[in-house]
């Protein structure tokens, strides 16, 4: 539970770095602030004014003080001395209420201890001043005084430059960390748009010495990678060449050659199967070179008919669906010759193995899914996930007469993880055979 409450990301939880320590800081300062100084100071000044009322208090006793007394007595300090006989004091009034507050209750104690006698204490009816009822030997002695004769007007200044001092650290604390991940956000999407065959993303390190760093080794193992895959890339265009004009004379001998008929046909037969192998061999190593296509506007009904027009025959039959939500609108769809080539080559497996098959297209979240299902005898379920593995074949259920290299489904998901889709297999729910699902991402209506 503790975990999931986390925040996912580098900056949320470099921040709860920064801040939680400050939060942690400030509420002891605070605590401590109200547990000492506060609370003391509040004593302080209260003894003080008990003092200053227990000399009042003897004045009055010992020489039966007058008003007029009083009144200087005022006039000298912030306090207002007045003696009432019971039946007039406020203490006994019936409409009189006394909100006690924490200052009022602390003072109380205080004065109370000086005095050696319970004393009432609450808040007058004017702002910020108090009143106190003295018990005197036949009437009350009223008491009213300032709130800053218990604690200073300024008393919250401390937590006032405390909290701003910390909101300002918090945000200089912000701005310095969003500069620190943003060159780590740089590495990700760089990371990224290479992991998806954009080897051409510009990427320049930034940052901290260690996120250079990271960043400087990522763009070695790219360049690395890359002239890898252009040296693969030249080899095998050689070889097809080489191989291909070989073939070609061969094809040509072939044909001067005095054999049957049939023994001619077949063997052509043989070197246009060769001359298609090495063609896929080239094209799947040629995928990680090929320049990206700008997204185009693509009808996907129009689409769906112009892919599945080659395959539709009397041997194989094939259907499709398109939901209401995608229908015949048109979209922009980034990478769509590589999206036909994509469903072409699931057709073309489907159609060794299948005499039926069908493609159901619906769109959510910016993504069109597209389940091509067939009636063939399928895969085993351990090798969903292997049948999209480059040459992988399954001889128990894919007899090698159909041909192929097994290159069509690997080369599909290199192309759908490109555009940033998916693709994955599993049994066919309605057909019994296997389903092939393709999402791949589209842009808003045209």
């Amino acid at each position: 539970m503790l975990k999931r409450g986390f925040p996912s990301k580098l900056l949320g939880r470099s921040l709860l770095i920064l801040i939680l320590p400050i939060i942690f800081l400030q509420i002891v300062v605070t605590a401590v602030f109200f547990e000492r100084h506060y609370a003391d100071q509040i004593i302080t000044q209260s003894e003080q004014l008990g003092r200053e009322i227990a000399m009042i208090v003897k004045l009055y006793e010992r020489f039966g003080v007058s008003g007029s007394v009083l009144e200087q007595a005022s006039d000298k300090g912030d306090a207002l001395y007045t003696v009432k006989a019971p039946e007039n004091s406020l203490l006994n009034a019936k409409d009189f209420y006394c909100a006690k507050r924490y200052v009022a209750d602390t003072g109380q104690k205080a004065v109370s201890r000086i005095l050696g006698q319970p004393v009432t204490m609450c808040r007058s009816d004017m702002k910020n001043r108090y009143i106190l009822f003295v018990p005197l030997q036949k009437n009350i002695l009223e008491v009213r005084v300032g709130r800053k004769r218990f604690i200073s007007p300024k008393w919250h200044f401390l937590l006032v430059w405390t909290s701003g001092a910390s909101i300002l650290s918090l945000i200089i604390a912000v701005i310095f960390m969003k500069n620190q991940v943003r060159p780590v956000r740089k590495l990700a999407k760089a990371a990224e748009a290479f992991g998806r065959g954009n080897y051409a993303y510009f990427y320049s390190p930034s940052g901290a010495y260690e996120v250079r760093r990271a960043g400087e080794a990522f763009l070695t193992m790219r360049d690395r990678v890359s002239a890898h895959i252009k040296q693969r890339t030249m080899l095998l265009a050689g070889v097809s060449h080489d191989l291909r004009t070989l073939l070609t004379r061969f094809s040509f001998g072939l044909s001067l050659y005095p054999l049957s008929e049939k023994d001619v046909t077949d063997l052509q037969g043989d070197v246009r199967q060769m001359k298609d192998i090495l063609t896929e061999y080239l094209n799947f190593a040629e995928n990680a070179e090929a320049p990206k296509q700008a997204a185009q506007s693509i009808c996907v009904k129009d689409m769906l008919k112009e892919v599945a027009a080659p395959f539709d025959c009397e041997t194989f039959a094939l259907t499709t669906d398109i939901s209401a939500e995608i229908g015949a609108e048109t979209y922009k769809i980034p990478e769509a010759g590589n999206l036909k080539r994509c469903l072409m080559n699931i057709l073309d497996n489907a159609r060794k193995f299948a005499t039926a098959a069908h493609i159901s297209v619906s769109g959510r979240a910016y993504m069109l899914e597209m389940i091509i299902e067939d009636n063939g005898c399928g895969v085993p379920e351990d090798a969903f996930e292997e049948i999209f593995k480059p040459f992988y074949k399954i001889d128990a259920a894919r007899s090698l007469n159909a041909g192929g290299t097994g290159l069509g489904l690997a080369l599909t998901k290199d192309l759908a993880n490109a555009v940033g889709g998916r693709v994955k297999a599993e049994k066919s729910k309605n057909f019994g055979g296997l389903a092939i699902i393709l999402t791949w991402p589209f842009e808003d209506a045209a």
